[in-house]
């Protein structure tokens, strides 16, 4: 059996076609210049004057990436393969326009179990507008997430504040760092982007709990009915943390 082929975010959200067949894509653009001598490409009311970036040298450099993007269409749609060559800070190419499409893939994994409803409530959070990724990089460009950015993410990010009005602590600001790493890395695995970069982490402050001693932790489960007290034998005796036994039966 053929495998199915790749799917990019806007096929899979019903923007685009699957896969088109070469022949729907054949044709599909036109290398023109300016009066002024300007070369674009031309996709209907879409232009297109650059190579990712760099202007186009001449007729045959816009030819070249021309097919390029015939190419990328067949895979990927025709929008998906222009996304791909838009300005880099065209609202195409917008943190926030794949920060949508991540979350919805996020609402797809909680309903097939494969992520908890709470991790889903604290990225959407996180990646509202006014949110600890949001509020920086949604109006951003896909391609602007470098090194010396995410630096200076980590930098606005230790003077954000919590819901207490304190400091976000370190590890919170993993948790949030940790869940942007995803998401760049969602970015690669759907070819938007070529390579995430390194990410510096923020460090975690380990608190050693506070653990009562031996005659204390008598005291209290005997203060605890017989028939409730299991759970709390296991935890005591079988060093159970409390998240896993809530998970027992």
């Amino acid at each position: 059996m053929a495998a199915h082929p790749r799917r990019s975010p806007l096929v899979r959200h019903g923007m685009e076609p699957v896969v088109l067949d070469w022949a729907e894509v054949a044709d599909w653009g036109k290398a023109r210049r300016r009066r002024d001598g300007r070369v674009f490409l031309q996709f209907g009311e879409r232009r297109i004057y650059s190579d990712q970036g760099a202007t186009f040298r001449d007729l045959a450099h816009a030819r070249s990436v021309l097919e390029t993007i015939r190419q990328v269409a067949r895979r990927l749609g025709r929008e998906a393969a222009l996304d791909r060559y838009a300005p880099v800070g065209s609202e195409q190419n917008r943190v926030g326009r794949y920060l949508e499409l991540w979350l919805a893939e996020c609402e797809q994994a909680v309903d097939s179990q494969d992520m908890s409803p709470r991790t889903l409530r604290e990225r959407k959070r996180w990646c509202a507008e006014g949110g600890h990724i949001g509020a920086y990089w949604r109006e951003r460009s896909v391609h602007g997430i470098t090194r010396p950015e995410l630096t200076s993410y980590l930098n606005w990010l230790s003077q954000r504040k919590g819901r207490n009005d304190k400091p976000l602590s370190g590890k919170t600001r993993w948790n949030i760092v940790a869940a942007f790493h995803r998401f760049c890395g969602w970015l690669v695995e759907e070819e938007v982007i070529v390579r995430a970069p390194s990410f510096r982490w923020p460090k975690k402050h380990r608190k050693v709990p506070p653990i009562l001693s031996m005659r204390s932790q008598q005291l209290v489960l005997e203060a605890i009915p017989e028939n409730a007290r299991g759970v709390f034998l296991v935890m005591a005796r079988l060093m159970v943390r409390p998240s896993e036994a809530v998970e027992l039966r």
